[in-house]
């Protein structure tokens, strides 16, 4: 997986959905291929899903959600060094 697959996951699991135009802005300096890239290989991997919603103004706008299976992949701590693995006190 790449780090910037694994980044997109954690942007979407902190704001429980994210605007596929806010990570191409934020997370992908503007690349929108290579975000749509990672998105997609997310989704067929089962750990995103991709859909759209209807803003204030009636206009879909493309959103990304992290799966149960997207969380607990990150959850594990084998993958992103801002995920804690738990205690076994």
């Amino acid at each position: 997986m790449r780090d910037s697959e694994i980044h997109t996951l954690s942007e979407a699991g902190k704001f429980r959905l994210a605007a596929t135009g806010d990570l191409t802005e934020f997370a992908y300096d503007g690349d929108r291929s290579r975000m749509e890239n990672d998105v997609e290989n997310l989704v067929r991997q089962g750990l995103m899903r991709q859909t759209s919603i209807a803003d204030t103004e009636h206009n879909p706008t493309q959103v990304v959600t992290r799966t149960k299976e997207g969380r607990k992949l990150l959850c594990r701590g084998k993958i992103s060094p801002q995920a804690k693995p738990p205690t076994t006190d």
